[in-house]
C-alpha cells in the first residue's frame, strides 16, 4: 500500500471535500476582502502562488472543521426537535451505538450506505452556517468596496 492511497480512496475524498467545500464557501468573501485590502497579498500571490493556494486550502479546511462541529450542534437540535419522547431518543441512541459498534462486513452494503448518508448529512448541515457566513462576508466586502469588485 502506498502512503497516499488512504487519502485518494473515494470515501476519503468525499470526507475531505465535504469539509473543504463548506470552508471555502464560508471564507471565500473574506479571502477576496483580504486580497483587495492588502496589496502585499497580491505580490505574495505572484511570487509564491502555491503557498497562497496551500494557505487558502488549509484555512478553508480548518474553517470547514469548525463548521462541521457547528453542524453537529444543528443535528443535535434537529434530533431533539424530532424526538421529544425520551423513550424514542433512547431507542435511537441505542440503535446508533449498535450500528457504530458493528463490524462493517456484518451489514455490507447497508453499512456503506448509512456511512454515505451520514457524510452527506454533515455536508448539508455544514453548508447552512457556511451560507450565512458567505452572505455576511459578501455584505462586508460590498460595504468596503461598493459593488463586488472581485467577483
Amino acid at each position: 500500500m502506498k502512503p497516499v492511497e488512504p487519502f485518494i480512496a473515494p470515501q476519503s475524498v468525499r470526507i475531505i471535500a465535504g469539509t473543504l467545500l463548506p470552508g471555502l464557501a464560508a471564507l471565500g468573501p473574506y479571502f477576496a476582502l483580504a486580497y483587495s485590502r492588502f496589496s502585499w497579498l497580491g505580490a505574495l500571490a505572484k511570487s509564491y502562488p502555491w503557498a497562497i493556494v496551500a494557505s487558502i486550502l488549509t484555512i478553508s479546511y480548518l474553517g470547514g472543521l469548525l463548521l462541521s462541529s457547528l453542524s453537529c450542534q444543528i443535528e443535535e437540535w434537529i434530533v431533539k426537535a424530532a424526538f421529544k419522547d425520551e423513550k424514542e431518543k433512547e431507542e435511537l441512541k441505542r440503535a446508533w451505538h449498535n450500528y457504530l459498534a458493528s463490524n462493517p462486513t456484518e451489514h455490507g452494503v447497508l453499512h456503506k450506505y448509512v456511512g454515505q448518508l451520514v457524510t452527506w448529512l454533515k455536508f448539508y448541515t455544514s453548508m447552512i452556517p457556511a451560507a450565512f457566513a458567505f452572505i455576511f462576508g459578501l455584505h462586508i466586502h460590498n460595504f468596503f468596496f461598493g459593488q463586488s469588485s472581485v467577483w
